[in-house]
């Protein structure tokens, strides 16, 4: 779990063993000695070995957390632009960056203590806020308005697929299968688009479904054909997308606190639930 300790603005990683998920206990904890700039993002290895975290204009940073009463920072690398997002490969052998107006970058994490660029692509007009990996294709969520595609079967190389209209500034993405989901704002509200990705390079909108005022939108996570949707103050919203042209809400709420952040693993999603809790909620 990765957020802010308010009282001294610093950042916090906080290390909970859930075995038990009705009873979750925080094992460890890493805190910055100074805050980063921007959002941040974290992304956990297959093996649970090592959480890597998106930290602003920090860079990437890469945690060893296999002994989970005592993380311990492994190595950082600086990518010049202010990391908003960040995703892994299925091995968990590389990480792929939202860099904001600097673009998308690939990095290998063969030695985590000295994670290394090798491959990076910048568009014109395109201000990455964050990413999603499935299989070898890359999806950003453009704060200018697009979805984007990328090939990243070469790491060292990745190369522009496609890319496709959002109904408004693109924020967070999440993507299972052959769907993606992208949580876009306007001066009006939030919303969720989903998009059939069966041909990556084009992807078809099946539909938009509206979250709230703007801000709504926190998170995305998608698991078990289904959209998982952080909707701050109105808690966590779960969409089945079996008819991705009419997605069910399934439930709503479900938070003690306010929804900012969202991740699935198994049949369990893991809320960051404002103030300073984690709500789990399976199904």
């Amino acid at each position: 779990v990765l957020g802010t300790d308010l009282p001294s603005d610093r950042l916090l990683l906080k290390v909970l063993d859930v075995g038990i998920p009705s009873g979750p206990v925080v094992r460890g904890e890493l805190a910055t000695a100074v805050a980063p700039i921007g959002s941040t993002g974290v992304a956990l290895t297959p093996n649970a070995t090592y959480a890597v975290a998106a930290m602003g204009g920090s860079g990437l940073w890469v945690v060893d957390v296999s002994v989970p009463t005592a993380p311990v920072l492994r190595g950082t690398l600086a990518l010049g632009g202010i990391a908003w997002g960040v995703a892994l490969n299925s091995t968990g052998s590389y990480a792929y960056v939202a860099l904001g107006t600097a673009g998308f970058k690939v990095v290998s994490l063969a030695n985590p203590a000295a994670p290394a660029l090798v491959g990076s692509a910048a568009l014109s007009g395109r201000n990455y806020r964050d990413v999603a990996v499935i299989g070898t294709v890359a999806y950003l969520a453009n704060q200018n308005g697009t979805l984007d595609v990328f090939n990243v079967a070469t790491p060292s190389a990745p190369a522009a697929l496609g890319a496709t209209a959002l109904t408004g500034y693109g924020l967070r993405i999440a993507g299972e299968g052959t769907l993606v989901t992208v949580i876009t704002g306007l001066s009006t509200g939030d919303q969720l688009d989903v998009y059939d990705v069966t041909t990556p390079a084009v992807p078809v909108r099946r539909s938009t479904l509206a979250l709230g005022v703007p801000g709504a939108g926190q998170g995305v996570a998608q698991g078990s054909g289904q959209a998982f949707v952080a909707t701050d103050g109105g808690g966590l919203r779960i969409y089945d997308l079996a008819n991705p042209a009419s997605p069910t809400l399934r439930a709503s709420g479900l938070t003690v606190g306010d929804a900012n952040g969202v991740t699935v693993q198994s049949t369990h999603a893991y809320v960051a639930d404002y103030p300073a809790t984690l709500s789990i909620v399976g199904w």
